[in-house]
């Protein structure tokens, strides 16, 4: 019961952040980011449920967390500490 109340509140608040962020943007940036990488197998389902006024704060919450997976997987990737 409290991870539904969890996820319901995460999502209101994802809602209200994603209100003024236009569909085709948020897909286009979806489509970009996730275009390679480790998570790439959740472009088309990010990107579909991107475009479903309602799922539309669902997808930039699960495409936070991957990029949040993909960055802690794949390790810095960061110049300053670049060998070579």
């Amino acid at each position: 019961m409290t991870m539904v109340l969890g996820l319901v509140l995460i999502l209101l608040i994802y809602q209200y952040h994603v209100l003024n962020y236009p569909p085709e943007r948020q897909v286009r940036d979806i489509e970009f980011l996730l275009g390679s990488g480790l998570f790439r197998f959740l472009r088309p389902l990010l990107s579909k449920l991107a475009k479903v006024p309602v799922l539309r704060a669902l997808a930039q919450y699960l495409f936070g967390l991957s990029m949040v997976f993909e960055r802690a997987t794949g390790g810095p990737h960061n110049l300053l500490f670049r060998s070579g």
